[in-house]
């Protein structure tokens, strides 16, 4: 996908060219957040794609891709509700 900006070495993040300084900064905490929780499950890659409202995370642990997609309103509750479905899923 282009666009794609990296957090460290395994996060790519797409979607996110028009976000102010502060929605980054709490986007980044809430995923890495995650990302540390995914990373004791063998994490080699985390993806999240933000449009509009709609917001889709693919994480690849042990050979396995885990999917999942989130919708409302508040970017933040979306973002949340989809990590914490790919974590149950690891």
């Amino acid at each position: 996908m282009e666009g794609a900006v990296r957090l460290g070495g395994n996060i790519e993040l797409f979607g996110i060219e028009n976000f102010d300084g502060a929605t980054m900064v709490v986007l980044k905490k809430i995923i890495g957040m995650y990302a540390r929780k995914f990373s004791e499950k063998g994490l080699e890659r985390l993806s999240v794609a933000f449009a509009e409202k709609d917001i889709k995370v693919e994480a690849v642990a042990q050979g396995a891709t885990h999917a999942s997609a989130s919708s409302h309103e508040n970017m933040y509750f979306a973002l949340d509700q989809a990590l914490k479905e790919v974590q149950e899923k690891l």
